[in-house]
């Protein structure tokens, strides 16, 4: 009796995954070992005449965050503010700006993997 050919595919299938274990992972799984993906629900407001108070949620793709950079400037140049902060921290307070000034804030996650994608948003502070 003949051996039908679908039994043979089977066979090298299984052997493959029993010699080369954790080699055959889904899509799913494998994407979710990688760079973080782009911050949700990014939310700049003015706090006061001469701080920003930034808050985000965790991306919804890609690998999960270990820490988060989060960054204002103004858009006529100036110092960066940065700070990374924990994975579990999802807000910053930029303090010490300038009243009247309009700020790019971005936010981004990263991990062992990489740095994901930036958000960006704009705000302007008010006058004092």
């Amino acid at each position: 009796m003949k051996t039908p050919s679908f039994v043979f595919v089977f066979v090298l299938m299984l052997a493959v995954a029993v010699a080369l274990p954790g080699t055959l992972v889904s899509p799913d799984v494998a994407a979710s070992n990688g760079k973080p993906g782009k911050v949700s629900g990014l939310t700049v407001v003015p706090y006061g005449s001469d701080a920003i108070y930034v808050a985000w949620g965790e991306p919804t793709t890609g690998g999960d965050p270990a820490r988060f950079l989060v960054q204002a400037r103004s858009v006529n140049g100036g110092p960066i503010h940065r700070k990374w902060v924990s994975s579990e921290t999802m807000g910053h307070l930029f303090e010490g700006l300038d009243p009247g000034e309009t700020y790019n804030v971005r936010v981004r996650a990263a991990n062992a993997a990489g740095r994901g994608p930036l958000c960006v948003e704009r705000v302007t502070l008010p006058e004092e």
